[in-house]
């Protein structure tokens, strides 16, 4: 399969979690948990990737955009798409997105967002994100030390 310069992913409603992980990694990505068959083909058509768990949607789907998930674990799934689509570390951009609204985020001062964020964070960090849509701030914390990475993915793929 042919990676895209900015691939899109659509996610059917077996991989929310998934999906959230996508967003982190900086991927755009449609959460539909009501995905039918013609707005999967719509999404197709469009030339985004298809992830989806449910076997009878993917056989009639078959194809290079339509990718079957196997696993349940949100760690191996971002393996098998790693593996299907051919991404590299160029692809991913780390907290760009918003993991609700799927929206991009973008750099703000600490003093845009001090009376958002609690005391502490706003006393201890220094890079706040926040996000067009719905206004959410994001700043890197404990949960970006747990970040699941490319370099951290294929590293557990190969073995290394």
């Amino acid at each position: 399969m042919e990676v895209l310069t900015t691939p899109c992913f659509v996610v059917d409603a077996a991989l929310g979690r998934l999906a959230k992980w996508l967003r982190i990694a900086g991927f755009d990505t449609i959460y539909d948990p009501s995905l039918s068959l013609a707005v999967a083909e719509f999404y197709i058509e469009a030339g985004k990737t298809l992830l989806t768990r449910k076997a009878t949607l993917f056989d009639v789907l078959k194809g290079e955009n339509v990718i079957y998930i196997q696993s349940d674990h949100y760690q191996e799934q971002l393996r098998e798409v790693i593996r299907a689509t051919g991404l590299e570390s160029k692809h991913f951009k780390p907290f760009s997105r918003c993991t609700v609204c799927n929206l991009s985020t973008v750099n703000v001062s600490r003093t845009a967002v001090a009376e958002r964020v609690p005391d502490y964070i706003r006393e201890n960090v220094d890079t706040f994100f926040i996000c067009h849509g719905c206004k959410r701030v994001y700043w890197r914390g404990s949960h970006s030390s747990n970040a699941v990475s490319y370099t951290h993915l294929r590293a557990h793929e190969t073995g290394r």
